[in-house]
């Protein structure tokens, strides 16, 4: 039946143009066959767009192992500068094979996902506490955007057409417990809502520098109330959460909120240090380059390797700005 199901799927959803070798195959180009760039095309009304598959070092060499699976947002952005729409990349491909040789995370697959371009914002505000908005809140994004908010349809996507692809096309660890999501701004939104929308399916999430306040000023109060309601009312439990900001920018419209959110998730009995993080950059700002420089704190907090040599703090500096502080928690007291 599980045959039968990927091959079903795989006519709705085809990911084409490269493809990764079959199971237990090696492949002498190793190095530059593993970030694989294909596309996504949906069986729903979703958009094509490319994805970027990253596959651990050992891939092609042990073939014995499965791997846990990221699926990231802004996949553009993830990788190669040239492909970001908002100036370097993450460098997420260098930052995991540092942190894999040093023994510090588990070696993973990343599905990253391309977002949908003047999209973007539908596709990743969170559906149901949309209905919750204030009546002028939902007709100005009606009017400032082409399309209603889709998220939940985006997620299915993921879900039931992409994750079962990915599953049977690479050697991943698909259970609960081996499948995170995460991204930044509306791609940290879109993470949590997806850990409470799928807990039967994501076992983490990785949100950082997230976008509550829904406009890019502190104007639209209510919809972020309604936003942490709903995180409220669909909090799971037994999950891993990491969540940070900076101080400038957007990052710096962003403390009230994550401190709500912050009390939520212990209201519900998670603590500190325990299955949930939340820390806050001084100095940083609201781009791919502060993200680079704390990156490895969220990988290292999903992915920790309980083996490792080499596990980098909390304190880790990449240069100057990079000033990680007390959890949320603390900075409260």
């Amino acid at each position: 039946m599980r045959i039968s199901f990927i091959i079903f799927v795989s006519l709705l959803f085809l990911i084409s143009c490269q493809q990764a070798p079959p199971h237990g195959s090696s492949d002498s180009g190793e190095e530059s066959s593993r970030r694989i760039t294909d596309t996504l095309r949906s069986s729903s009304f979703l958009q094509d767009r490319p994805i970027e598959v990253f596959l651990p070092p050992s891939y092609y060499s042990a073939t014995d192992r499965q791997f846990p699976v990221l699926y990231m947002m802004d996949g553009q952005n993830l990788f190669a500068s040239e492909l970001a729409y908002g100036g370097p990349g993450w460098g997420l491909d260098d930052v995991l094979d540092s942190l894999s040789g040093e023994e510090s995370i588990r070696e993973v697959i990343v599905v990253g996902i391309h977002h949908a371009g003047q999209d973007r914002f539908p596709e990743y505000m969170p559906q149901k506490p949309v209905l919750a908005f204030p009546k002028g809140i939902q007709e100005a994004l009606g009017n400032r955007f082409s399309r209603s908010v889709y998220s939940d349809s985006f997620l299915r996507v993921i879900v039931h057409e992409l994750k079962p692809v990915i599953d049977g096309k690479y050697r991943t660890l698909p259970g609960v417990d081996h499948t995170f999501v995460g991204g930044s701004s509306m791609g940290g939104l879109i993470s949590m809502y997806a850990l409470c929308e799928y807990p039967e399916i994501f076992g983490g999430a990785m949100c950082l520098s997230t976008h509550w306040p829904v406009a890019l000023d502190a104007s639209t109060p209510e919809a972020s109330e309604a936003i942490l309601d709903y995180l409220t009312a669909h909090v799971p439990l037994g999950k891993r959460w990491y969540f940070d900001h900076g101080t400038k920018e957007l990052d710096a419209l962003y403390a009230t909120w994550q401190l709500k959110a912050d009390s939520i998730l212990r209201s519900a009995g998670y603590q500190s240090g325990e299955l949930f993080q939340s820390l806050v950059f001084d100095g940083h700002g609201h781009n791919e380059r502060f993200w680079n420089q704390r990156l490895h704190l969220p990988l290292v907090w999903m992915l920790g390797n309980e083996n490792a040599k080499n596990v980098p703090n909390n304190t880790f500096q990449a240069d100057s700005l990079t000033k990680p502080m007390p959890d949320t928690e603390r900075m409260r007291e």
